[in-house]
């Protein structure tokens, strides 16, 4: 696994105060969303799923154009969705 650790990850440590303000009001608001499992967000795209993937690309971007970005996470979620198929059956 250690390929796992070549992965970039966020630096939160290095973000504006907005932002991490931002973030935390997101998990807030978020903290008692049940998302289902993972194959299952992305199979069928959980709105919960994808309201809070869009609410983590505002605060971390404000000016980020949300209709793109929209239609970009529900590219991803469907070759998510094919990938956990394959892999799990």
């Amino acid at each position: 696994m250690s390929h796992w650790r070549l992965l970039p990850i966020i630096d939160v440590t290095a973000l504006p105060n907005e932002s991490i303000e931002a973030l935390s009001k997101v998990f807030d608001d978020f903290k008692h969303t049940e998302l289902k499992r993972l194959p299952e967000q992305y199979s069928s795209c959980q709105e919960e799923r994808l309201n809070l993937d869009m609410e983590v690309l505002k605060a971390l971007e404000p000016s980020l154009n949300q209709e793109e970005a929209r239609d970009r996470i529900t590219e991803l979620y469907l070759d998510l969705g094919e990938a956990f198929k394959k892999w799990i059956g």
